[in-house]
Parts: C-alpha cells; structure tokens; sequence
C-alpha cells in the first residue's frame, strides 16, 4: 500500500508540474518542484533525527509520503522566500508522528495537523491547491488504485455517501431548494480537494480503526463533523478539523496495539515454507483467523516496501506468535530480510484487523478453502478450536502446487481424531504429484465441492488464498447458489514475493 501511494503522490507533483509548465494549471512549475522536493527532504531528514532521538527505526517511505501530501495541500510556495515555512510545517508533521502518540503509534494524521497548527502559529495553512479539474482525473484514477489495493471501499464510501447526503438534505430543506445540490455536487468533485482528501488523507492506515465496521462508522463520523463545521462555525481548515477529530475518536474507541516481537526460532515446513515464530514482548490478545501489519526495516528496499500483510498463524492460546510465509526463487527484500533474522532480533508487528473469524458456539458446518499459503489462518482457527474442545463440523478443502507443498498435517490429523475434520488434499499440477500421489488432482470446483460436502447448500464457506483465487471462488460459490452472507473471504496479495 505504501509503495503505491507513494507512486500515486509522485505522479500527481509530476502531473502537475507538466501540466503548469504548459500553461493548463496557473502555478510555476518551478515553484512546485522545489517546494515539494524541500518538503521531502526536510520531512525525511527530520524523521531519521526524531527516529534517532526516540531509538526507534525510521520508516523513510511514511516521511515521503508525508512530503508528497503536503507538497500537494501547501503552497505552491515560492521556495526560497518560504524556506522556513515549508521547513516548519514538515518538521511539525514528522514531530507529531513522535510526540502524539499511545503505544508508540501516532494518534493523529499527521498532514492534517502540521497544517493547522502552521496557520494558527505561522498564518499559513493550506490552500489545497490539487483540488482542481485539471488533476480530477489522475486523482480518481490514482485514488481508484489505492483504494481498491488496500480493501477500503467501504471507508471511502461511507464518508463521501454521507457527506453527499448531508448536503441533498441540507438543500431540499434550504429556502433555495433541491436545485442548488447538482451546482454544489458538480464543484465539489471538480473544484475541490475532496476527492484527494477521501483517497490519501481519510484512508491513513495508523490513524484510524482497524476493522471493516469501525471504519465505515469512522467515515461517517468524520462527514458528520464535516458538515457540522462547515455549516455551524466560521472556523477554517473544515477537513483538517473533521479528520483530526475522527483521529481522535477512533483512538478512544478501539484498541491499538503495536508489538515488538522478537524471534525466536526458524522452521521449515516444505521446500518453500518457512516459520517464524516471534516472541511478544507484553501480553497479546487477538482472534483466530486474524492478521497482522509486520514492519521490517532493511538496508535498499525494493519496490515493494518494508511492511507487508501476514495472518497470525498461532492460536491465541500457544505461547508466541506464528507466521509463516512461502518463498519463491526470487523473493522480494522483505522476504529476504525476515529469512536473514537471527534469533533475537526485531519486527513491529501492529494493525491487527480481520474478521475471518468463527463465531465461538456455531451448529453449522463449516466448509474451509485453502490454497497455497492460504492455509495459514485455517491453522490458527483449527488449533484453537482443539484447545478450547470445541465441537464444529468442519471440512477442509486445501490445494496446492504439488504434495510436498502441503503444511500443517500432524494438526490436521490431530484435528481429524479428535473432532472429525474431514481433510481434501488436491494437487494442481498433475504432473508434480507422481504415480504415488494418492490424493485429487485439479482445482477445487464446484462439482468436487458437491462431492466432498453433500450438505453444501447449509454451510458456512471460508475461502482463504491467493486475491485471484479468492475472487474466483466467491464467484463460483455463488453462482452454485451460495448466499453472500454464508461467504467469508481472506485474500493475500502479493503473496508470489
């Protein structure tokens, strides 16, 4: 998420320096580029000092892209006659990342705060300059990408459906009536910044909520508050505000956690798994089936990043943390650095979030789908429900490449004893299997799904792998007739590298 955010950023300052420069947008290019490359640099340096006064480990692409958005909300400043403003305001978003926080997490966006607290000490706050119809297109198409890669439609629209309709009701009740809304609609996605506000500010993963429900509450809360100062008070910087008070009221109604973990042993389960077990350095409470934000920082990241999506494979009653992950022959640097981890050493592991989770008492039978690495939250849910001695139903459906890559057998087999899972290897690739292969071959499909479960129309289906084949499945699932609702999907993205 990081990686393409930061892209996104960097091609709206080129954009838009490309389009002042041909005369489209009344800014001086120059003016854009070394602005924001001064707002870059100081937010960067800035962030290795207060990383080093706070012994902690900077995360270099969290102050770039914090650059990149104040490049795009201040100014475009004349850079040289605004050397200390610039530099203030980025130092002041790196300070609160130090200062504002609980937990060693940051309470509130840090964009948004540098900007008020630069027009209420400075007077110079932000002119969100990139709400502007030249750019709507590259903010929709960018903000689309984004948005749709991080799973956070439902925030996004919460907060636009809301505020929208906000404003409808305002109008129809407004002495000039339902015809001023489509004039008031048509300049706020075209003249104004909200559109960038929605698809880079409001989706800040470390200062909102961490699960689905949470966030669309948050996305109506802070259209609410919006609305509310936009139309009751004369008071200035309306989004910053809304933003900054929905940062607040997320932290006082959810539970942040951020863990330093640090690991304890290495274990290989095939030719290409690998896991990790983590030792947490307080207690830890979470759910079966959920997962986790790991951080780990390393010398000439790739493009991909230093924080990457892995499921809590552990069950909250063994001692540590597990993840595990596959390797390919050429894994990315994230993947390279977490294998490099001697015993002992570090990883931040925070946002816990997810609600591939099963219900503590549940009568239904539950169908799981695992491919690949995909397995891994089915080891988690399985093992605790063996530990709290639970009854469930449950089927596993589990395909993978070929049978050396299949993981997790001696719980599977402990779970088929003692409560009568009943277990489906398939191998995909028929070739890899071998004449000793006596297990299925082929994809999962919907007529080995009506073979191995005759009681399919009345389960609960899981469906956890690779976002392709998650997508598939919840497809072919309901084309069989499947509700919605009785479809829980996982998905791991990017989980090649």
């Amino acid at each position: 998420m990081y990686r393409l955010m930061l892209y996104y950023l960097i091609g709206l300052v080129a954009i838009a320096s490309l389009l002042s420069f041909a005369g489209v947008l009344a800014f001086k290019a120059t003016d854009i580029l070394l602005s924001g490359g001064f707002l870059v640099l100081v937010s960067y340096a800035s962030n290795k000092l207060f990383a080093y006064v706070f012994r902690t480990t900077p995360n270099p692409e969290s102050a770039l892209i914090t650059g990149l958005i104040l490049a795009l909300i201040v100014g475009p400043l004349a850079p040289f006659a605004s050397v200390w403003v610039l530099a203030a305001i980025a130092v002041v978003a790196m300070a609160s990342k130090y200062l504002l926080v609980i937990n060693k997490r940051h309470i509130l966006n840090p964009t948004a705060f540098a900007v008020v607290v630069s027009a209420l000490l400075l007077k110079t706050g932000a002119s969100w300059w990139v709400g502007n119809q030249f750019l709507v297109p590259f903010i929709i198409l960018g903000g689309v990408l984004v948005v749709g890669k991080i799973r956070r439609w439902h925030l996004a629209l919460s907060f636009l459906l809301t505020y929208f309709a906000a404003l409808f009701v305002g109008s129809a009740f407004s002495p000039a009536g339902i015809g001023t809304f489509w004039p008031l609609l048509k300049s706020l996605v075209l003249y104004s910044p909200l559109l960038f506000f929605t698809f880079v500010m409001l989706i800040e993963p470390l200062t909102g909520p961490q699960n689905r429900l949470p966030r669309i509450y948050f996305g109506v809360f802070v259209a609410l508050v919006l609305i509310a100062v936009q139309r009751y008070t004369q008071v200035p910087y309306s989004l910053e505000l809304a933003l900054l008070v929905g940062n607040v009221g997320s932290r006082i109604f959810s539970r942040d956690i951020r863990l330093v973990l640090r690991l304890r042993e290495t274990m290989s389960l095939s030719k290409d798994t690998v896991a990790f077990w983590f030792e947490p350095e307080r207690p830890f409470v979470f759910t079966a089936g959920q997962f986790l934000e790991w951080t780990l920082p390393h010398s000439h990241p790739d493009s991909r990043g230093i924080r990457r999506y892995f499921t809590i494979a552990s069950a909250p009653s063994e001692k540590g943390i597990l993840l595990v992950t596959k390797f390919v022959e050429v894994s990315s640097s994230f993947k390279k650095a977490l294998k490099d981890l001697k015993p002992g050493q570090k990883i931040i592991a925070s946002n816990k979030e997810g609600e591939f989770v099963v219900r503590n008492k549940t009568s239904r039978h539950l169908v799981f789908i695992a491919g690949g690495i995909g397995v891994t939250p089915f080891r988690s849910i399985i093992r605790d429900i063996l530990d709290r001695g639970q009854k469930v139903s449950i089927t596993l459906l589990y395909a993978s490449r070929s049978p050396e890559e299949f993981v997790f057998g001696d719980l599977f087999q402990e779970a088929s004893e003692k409560i009568g899972l009943k277990i489906v290897r398939t191998t995909t690739d028929s070739q890899s299997a071998g004449s000793a292969w006596k297990g299925k071959t082929g994809r999962i499909d919907s007529d080995m799904i009506k073979s191995e479960v005759p009681n399919w129309q009345d389960c609960l289906f899981y469906v956890s792998g690779p976002d392709p084949m998650v997508v598939s499945y919840k497809k072919m699932l309901q084309k069989m007739g499947v509700a919605s609702h009785n479809i829980k999907t996982d998905f791991f993205t990017g989980y090649s590298g």
